[in-house]
């Protein structure tokens, strides 16, 4: 699969990429491809959108799952009420377009800004869990979650159950 971050340049051209990719992973039925992006937790991104001309809104319906980036931005997980409105939004946009949304938070403390500890990260989830676009989370990085023995991807994956 592939996935696209785009955190800078221009917004030109992602979605005919991503559309010209999904005929071309259409057309080869021996294995499931995916197709995603990882916008920022601020709606809409700035780069993927949704909005004229981006990605997120000429190929939606090419998009696998978005790991929208709930850190780094003031609707990071670790203030709820942000958090809580920023997913309503892309909530809204995945279940127009069909795909499905992995929240995105950093593995460990000093992965990125915005870390919460792996018992905030399941309080989240009886709450996701009501939300039809909810996939799972995304962890930033992986070798992050290593460093600290796996402490997140452990906790998360219990109480996703």
């Amino acid at each position: 699969g592939i996935d696209l971050d785009i955190e800078g340049g221009s917004t030109v051209g992602y979605g005919a990429f991503f559309e010209k990719l999904r005929d071309l992973m259409n057309a080869d039925n021996s294995k499931e491809y995916i197709l995603s992006g990882a916008p920022q937790c601020v709606y809409p991104d700035a780069y993927l959108g949704p909005g004229s001309g981006k990605a997120l809104t000429e190929a939606a319906k090419d998009f696998t799952w978005i790991n929208v980036q709930f850190y780094n931005n003031y609707c990071g997980v670790f203030d709820k009420s942000q958090f809580e409105a920023s997913y309503k939004q892309w909530d809204a946009a995945a279940n127009s377009a069909g795909y499905k949304i992995n929240v995105g938070i950093p593995a460990a403390n000093g992965a990125g800004g915005g870390y919460v500890s792996p018992s905030t990260a399941c309080g989240l989830v009886p709450e996701l869990k009501g939300y039809k676009s909810f996939n799972g989370f995304m962890l930033w990085d992986t070798s992050w979650d290593n460093k600290d023995n796996f402490a997140m991807s452990s906790s998360l994956k219990k109480c996703l159950g």
